[in-house]
């Protein structure tokens, strides 16, 4: 199964296909990618959708140990 992370930066990647693709602040607003703050902005919504609605459809048919997540690996993901 994958870790609450590949599924956010799945969702990420879904949402806008630019996700991994990286901008400078200064690029003009037609050049193709994100910026650090937008990914990470993104990144918090679709933290947020996982966290109410997915991840509790998860415990509830797998259980509460696939969606564990220690808090390094959520704090590493710092863009």
């Amino acid at each position: 199964m994958k870790t609450r992370e590949e599924i956010i930066h799945s969702m990420c990647v879904m949402y806008r296909e630019d996700y991994e693709v990286p901008k400078l602040a200064i690029d003009p607003p037609w050049v193709r990618g994100m910026t650090a703050l937008e990914r990470r902005g993104l990144w918090r919504v679709m933290e947020q959708i996982y966290d109410i609605n997915i991840k509790p459809v998860i415990e509830k048919k797998y259980g509460n140990q696939t969606t564990e997540s220690n808090t390094t690996s959520r704090n590493r993901r710092k863009r």
